[in-house]
C-alpha cells in the first residue's frame, strides 16, 4: 500500500514538475517578447534615459539640454550616473539639475528640403549642477561636478541594459534548465 502511495506522488511530482517547466517556458518566451517591444526599458526608465541622450547629443536642434528633478528621466538618470561616475559627489548637497556643458566639437550639414544631420563629439562632458538654473552670479568648482562624458552617458546606458538582461536571462533560463532536469530524472 504504502509503495503505491510513493508511486502516485512521484506521479504528482512529475505532473507538477511539467506544469513548472510549461510555465517557466512560457514566462522566458514572454520576457524575450517583451524585452524585443521595448516593455522593460519603458518599466525602467531606459526609454527617458536614450530620450535624454538623444536631446545631450544634439548641438543644432532646438531642444532642452537640462534635465530637471520634475523630468520623468531625472531618477533613472541619476541612478545611472551614481552607478558608473567616478566623480565624487557632495553628500550634503541635493543636485538641482543636470545638463550638458559646451560641445568640444559639433558639425552639422543641410541636406535640403528642411533636413539636417549633425554631429557632437562623444567627449562633450555633462554636469550635475548644484546651483538653480540659469545660474545667478559665478559657478564655483563646489556647485558642480562634471560627471562624465556623452559617450559616457551612451555605453553606460547599453551597460545597465545588458547587465539588466544578463541577470534576468540567467535567472529564467537558470531555474528552466534546472526544471527541464528535474522532469529527465
Amino acid at each position: 500500500m504504502k509503495f503505491n502511495k510513493v508511486i502516485i506522488n512521484l506521479k504528482y511530482v512529475k505532473k507538477t514538475l511539467k506544469i513548472i517547466g510549461l510555465v517557466l517556458s512560457i514566462l522566458a518566451l514572454l520576457f524575450s517578447m517583451s524585452e524585443h517591444y521595448g516593455v522593460w526599458d519603458r518599466l525602467r526608465g531606459t526609454n527617458y534615459l536614450l530620450d535624454v541622450y538623444a536631446r545631450l547629443e544634439t548641438s543644432y536642434a532646438d531642444v532642452d539640454r537640462i534635465i530637471y528633478p520634475y523630468d520623468p528621466a531625472w531618477k533613472p538618470l541619476l541612478h545611472l550616473i551614481y552607478r558608473y561616475s567616478s566623480a565624487d559627489f557632495p553628500k550634503e548637497r541635493e543636485p538641482k539639475c543636470i545638463g550638458r556643458g559646451q560641445a568640444t566639437a559639433a558639425f552639422k550639414q543641410d541636406l535640403g528640403k528642411g533636413k539636417m544631420t549633425e554631429w557632437t563629439a562623444p567627449s562633450t562632458p555633462f554636469v550635475i549642477l548644484y546651483k538653480e538654473w540659469p545660474v545667478v552670479g559665478a559657478v564655483n568648482p563646489e556647485d558642480y561636478r562634471i560627471v562624465g562624458s556623452i559617450g559616457d552617458l551612451k555605453n553606460w546606458i547599453q551597460q545597465d541594459k545588458n547587465e539588466f538582461n544578463f541577470k534576468i536571462h540567467n535567472i529564467f533560463f537558470g531555474v528552466l534548465s534546472i526544471a527541464v532536469a528535474c522532469l529527465l530524472i
